[in-house]
């Protein structure tokens, strides 16, 4: 199952915050895709209604920025 998150629930998540659950998510392990439809990572649903970071998959994870080695 997928849920959509708005700007806001997209930029948290990423910050690995947890998120408010829209109203429709429903299953313990989601796909988490933002406002324009790109995919984000797998989240879980809690017992609470909040989304927690499972793993990301924010495209530029893992490389280093441009200064790092200057």
């Amino acid at each position: 199952p997928q849920v959509r998150l708005d700007d806001v629930q997209s930029l948290h998540l990423c910050q690995g915050r947890d998120v408010a659950a829209p109203a429709e998510a429903a299953g313990p392990l989601l796909r988490a895709y933002d406002a324009a439809g790109r995919f984000l990572g797998l989240v879980e649903l809690g017992a609470d209604r909040r989304l927690r970071v499972q793993r990301l998959f924010v495209p530029g994870a893992g490389t280093a920025p441009a200064h790092a080695n200057t």
